[in-house]
């Protein structure tokens, strides 16, 4: 639980920070590897 709260913590407040296009370009990024590694959210 702390774990998804720190992650959701971190992209709000980099969304608030930088361009809304280039955070949803880097979460999808992110799943993309994260479905690659074998991992199941």
């Amino acid at each position: 639980m702390a774990s998804s709260f720190l992650v959701s913590t971190l992209v709000v407040a980099i969304a608030e920070i930088g361009d809304k296009t280039q955070i949803a370009t880097v979460v999808l990024a992110a799943l993309g590897v994260l479905a690659l590694s074998g991992v199941s959210l």
